[in-house]
């Protein structure tokens, strides 16, 4: 992404997005490279475009999904196992030694206590904030009441309450990035082999 970037012959960049999502932590990274970038953006849905990986569409310029494609998730989610009760009933004492307060918070041994729970939900509010502020910077989102609240909409809908511009797949994102450079014809370089099975990259220009 950074040489795409820096390169002044690519004047437009498609991004190729299939996952439920993930880190928030690179999710923001990533987005937060997009919007860096002093070219068209756009973002293409397919199968699936939910939380973390929705954060990163919602950089572009322009958010492309299909009809059947399941976008948005807007919020942050926390799993924390305990072990504890199957612990007793096995008959195994976990014996930890730790320094600090708030040291063994998390650890899957133990029942969490008020504190803890406490402090997570702190952290899980302070990112989902992060979150619901940075789709609202960058989209004309119609709260329709639970868009900010987690719920995952299909094509047409996500359309209605403005998590996407247009229903479209790669063809059509390709498409749009022709209209607004202004030409009819466009080199396409595919760089999802050079990354992996991560998302696939589609860098254009003239």
């Amino acid at each position: 992404m950074d040489k795409v970037r820096e390169n002044d012959r690519y004047k437009a960049v498609v991004f190729e997005i299939n996952s439920p999502g993930g880190s928030p932590y690179k999710s923001k990274e990533i987005g937060d490279k997009i919007e860096e970038m002093d070219k068209f953006t756009v973002a293409s849905i397919g199968e699936v475009g939910a939380s973390g990986a929705y954060w990163i569409a919602s950089a572009c310029d322009l958010v492309l999904a299909e009809k059947l494609s399941t976008v948005g998730s807007i919020g942050t989610l926390s799993v924390r196992p305990d072990f504890s009760e199957l612990l007793k009933k096995i008959g195994i004492e976990m014996d930890v030694e730790s320094k600090g307060r708030y040291k063994e918070f998390g650890m899957p041994f133990t029942e969490p206590t008020e504190e803890e729970k406490e402090v997570r939900e702190k952290v899980l509010n302070n990112i989902n904030n992060m979150f619901k502020e940075h789709v609202q910077d960058n989209r004309n989102i119609k709260d329709d009441g639970d868009v900010f609240e987690g719920k995952v909409y299909l094509g047409d809908e996500a359309l209605e309450v403005g998590l996407i511009d247009e229903i479209g797949g790669r063809e059509e994102a390709i498409e749009a990035c022709k209209k607004e450079i202004g030409k009819e014809e466009l080199t396409v370089f595919d760089f999802s082999e050079k990354i992996g099975k991560g998302p696939s990259i589609k860098d254009l220009f003239k």
